[in-house]
C-alpha cells in the first residue's frame, strides 16, 4: 500500500464516506491534525496540499481521481476499496480523526473549513463564488481557526 494522499482518500470511501464534499474536508481535517500533533505519517506531501476552492480546501489530485465516482457512478467503487488490512493499518493512525470528524455532515465540515485562516489567506479577499486555484501554507495559519469551534 502506497503511502499518500489517495491512499487516504480510498481509506474514506472504504469507511462509507460517500459524498466528494465531506471526503475533501476529511482528508483537510486529517492534515490540521496531523500538523498540530507534530506527526509526519508520510500519507501527505510536506506543503501545498489543497488549493483553497469555493466550498473550503480541496486537494486536486484525489479530486479528480474520485469524480466519476460521485457523478451519478460513473465508475465502479471496488478499484478504490481498500482491503480489510489496509484500513485497519490505517484505523491505527487516523482511526480518532475519522470518529471526531465523521459526525459532521458535509455542510458543518465546510463551515469550519472556511474559518481556517490558511484557507482565507489563500482566498486573497476573492468573492465567495469566485474561483480560486491559489494552494493553502501548511504554516502556523494551517492549524489557526478563525471562530474557534475547531478544537
Amino acid at each position: 500500500m502506497e503511502k499518500n494522499i489517495q491512499t487516504l482518500a480510498r481509506y474514506l470511501l472504504s469507511k462509507g464516506i460517500n459524498s466528494s464534499v465531506k471526503l475533501q474536508k476529511m482528508l483537510f481535517f486529517f492534515r490540521v491534525e496531523d500538523l498540530k500533533k507534530g506527526r509526519n505519517t508520510g500519507y501527505f506531501k510536506e506543503n501545498y496540499n489543497f488549493q483553497a476552492w469555493i466550498y473550503g480546501p480541496v486537494n486536486k489530485d484525489t479530486f479528480k481521481e474520485m469524480r466519476g465516482l460521485f457523478l451519478e457512478y460513473e465508475e465502479e467503487i471496488d478499484p478504490f476499496i481498500l482491503e480489510k488490512n489496509e484500513i485497519k493499518e490505517i484505523d491505527r493512525i487516523y482511526g480518532e480523526e475519522f470518529d471526531k470528524y465523521v459526525k459532521f455532515s458535509p455542510r458543518e465540515l465546510v463551515r469550519r473549513s472556511h474559518a481556517n485562516k490558511s484557507w482565507i489567506n489563500a482566498r486573497n479577499g476573492k468573492d465567495d463564488d469566485e474561483p480560486c486555484e491559489n494552494f493553502l501554507e501548511e504554516d502556523e495559519s494551517f492549524t489557526t481557526f478563525i471562530d474557534n469551534n475547531e478544537d
